[in-house]
């Protein structure tokens, strides 16, 4: 079965089981990746974007249980938060990076 992430979070997100038991199993997964960097990098938060982040509702305490039982007990936990950046964080990044260049070579022209 050939099935793109977008389309299985539109299935979870307009009930369908299935789709549901995969975003939670992605969920998984990803708690415990993020867990090896909350124990690396011991960040204060930890930003989760892209399509898995419109599945927010159905994704967030599978992945914050995982994250939390990984997590070595004593260490600081980071919060773990959905993005707002919509489905393209990579492109807003991009964009803020062009704009803080302009705005900077603009403040040094003056």
């Amino acid at each position: 079965l050939d099935v793109k992430f977008s389309e299985l979070v539109e299935r979870a997100l307009s009930g369908e089981p299935d789709a549901k038991g995969a975003l939670v199993n992605t969920a998984l997964c990803l708690g415990i990746g993020i867990s090896n960097l909350v124990v690396g990098f011991s960040p204060e938060a930890v930003v989760v974007g892209g399509e898995i982040a419109r599945a927010w509702s159905l994704v967030e305490s599978a992945l914050k249980e995982t994250i939390e039982h990984s997590v070595r007990r004593g260490l600081p936990s980071a919060r773990i938060l959905p993005s707002t950046l919509g489905s393209n964080p990579t492109l807003m990044g991009a964009l803020s990076l062009v704009l803080a260049s302009k705005f900077a070579a603009a403040a040094f022209a003056a």
